[in-house]
């Protein structure tokens, strides 16, 4: 949700022209549209109380990034980035319903016979990408759709991301599924109570990620090798991890990094972990010595504010994906 649209006694629900006129300020102060792709999509509050999708009071239209965009608001469109290397897909879906209904009735999301016709568009027209990523408010089990769902439309994506259920009071911090396919639903938690945000990271076309809370650093990410429990071999190239030559990671902080440490299977990489650029550090390895059954890699960073954190996931070099907890 990118607005609460509650009244101070949680108890209705509209929209106040003054909660999205702020967010449109800050991405006005921070230039956030000039210096990257930002992508905003609505969630079931920024919806609450408006009669249909172009109402005077649907101020994601007027206060947002993408809301000008008639097929964002409909169902979907696409987001595209060019490398010299390939091609890289961000397709949205838009499950809020219209009308919107105040809360909690428009819990459930839904797509009609038009929107899943631009849906299946927006898949047709990036199946041959290097990588496909959709993403959405809702979890899929949320949608209300016609025919065989949403799935089958977009089963050549490598991930759906979504929000909506926060962490249901803290019961299920961690929303994660891999369907049959290996094709990833990763829900994120919430930013309004929980500070909860996310990193992802194309690496040699392996896709990783990792959910941090705000102010909590260092942040490591690990790229190669990414965390088995993930592993998506009908979507990506995993075999590029056994001919590999570095492990890659990603480190930020609001002080400079002082030290970084590689273990794996409890045992310290003695190679030196470099600097390559920005947050992006890497230190020689033979993944060869690895290729039989799953092995834990954790990295140790320090700041020069003292702070330490560490990171442990299980790989595999062979594409094997260890189970979620």
């Amino acid at each position: 949700d990118i607005t609460d649209a509650k009244d101070r006694y949680k108890l209705s629900s509209t929209q106040y022209r003054e909660e999205w006129e702020m967010y449109y300020n800050v991405l006005r102060h921070c230039k956030a549209t000039k210096k990257t792709q930002w992508i905003d999509i609505q969630g079931n509050h920024d919806a609450f109380d408006t009669s249909t999708l172009s109402n005077k009071r649907n101020y994601y239209r007027l206060y947002s990034a993408s809301g000008s965009i008639e097929k964002c608001r409909l169902a979907s469109c696409r987001y595209i980035h060019n490398t010299t290397f390939g091609t890289y897909s961000f397709n949205t879906i838009n499950a809020i319903p219209s009308p919107g209904p105040k809360r909690p009735y428009n819990f459930f999301g839904s797509i009609d016979k038009k929107g899943i016709e631009l849906i299946e568009k927006q898949a047709d027209a990036s199946k041959f990408d290097n990588m496909t990523i959709w993403f959405g408010h809702y979890p899929l089990s949320s949608i209300i759709a016609p025919r065989s769902g949403i799935r089958r439309l977009i089963k050549d994506g490598i991930a759906y991301l979504c929000g909506h259920l926060h962490t249901l009071q803290g019961y299920v911090p961690k929303m994660y599924t891999v369907n049959s396919k290996g094709q990833l639903e990763l829900e994120l938690g919430d930013w309004k109570d929980n500070r909860k945000y996310r990193i992802m990271a194309i690496d040699h076309d392996l896709l990783s990620f990792t959910d941090n809370r705000y102010e909590t650093w260092p942040v490591i990410l690990i790229t190669n090798p990414k965390d088995a429990r993930f592993s998506a071999p009908f979507h990506e190239p995993s075999s590029r991890i056994l001919r590999s030559t570095h492990i890659r990671m990603l480190i930020f902080s609001t002080s400079q990094i002082t030290n970084v440490t590689v273990k794996i299977d409890n045992r310290k990489i003695n190679n030196l972990v470099r600097n390559v650029k920005g947050p992006l550090y890497a230190v020689e390895w033979q993944p060869s010595l690895y290729k039989d059954y799953l092995h834990t890699i954790t990295t140790i960073a320090t700041d020069a504010s003292g702070r330490t954190q560490q990171v442990s996931q299980k790989f595999s070099v062979d594409g094997a994906r260890s189970p979620l907890e």
